[in-house]
């Protein structure tokens, strides 16, 4: 059989969201995106199907390639997609963080296989608290 475990995918995952999180300092648009989150709360995240495939595609993007589609949007748009995109990607590292659950099971039997992948299933929510996608405060700025 092959190595088990996702090795480094679900530590630059969760890098990746990290990033995301930067960028609403470097563009300057992280009261944007907290001023939203405070308007509408978690329903900033429940995104219709075509807004979820543009978080998609930003959260895939090279740098370079997110800068160009920043440059269209004005603070309060940017914000969102940023914050969209963020919360996708923690959502699927804690995805990757529940496969990686499954790399204990090879040996079991099958059914023991999906006793033990329903009880984590009926455990598991993949998706990140409103709050901890949307930093009111930059945790990468200096105190003055």
């Amino acid at each position: 059989m092959g190595q088990f475990g996702l090795g480094r995918y679900p530590a630059e995952i969760n890098g990746l969201a990290e990033e995301l999180d930067e960028l609403l300092d470097e563009i300057e648009v992280r009261d944007a995106g907290v001023a939203q989150f405070e308007k509408v709360g978690d329903r900033l995240f429940a995104m219709t199907p075509e807004e979820t495939e543009k978080a998609l595609k930003f959260l895939s993007q090279t740098p370079s390639q997110r800068g160009k589609a920043l440059g269209k949007l004005d603070d309060t748009s940017a914000a969102v997609l940023i914050l969209r995109a963020r919360y996708l990607c923690l959502m699927s590292y804690k995805a990757m963080n529940f496969a990686e659950e499954f790399f204990h099971v090879p040996g079991q039997g099958y059914r023991s296989a999906a006793e033990y992948g329903a009880r984590l299933a009926i455990k598991a929510s993949f998706a990140p608290p409103g709050t901890s996608v949307v930093r009111r405060f930059s945790p990468y700025s200096r105190p003055r």
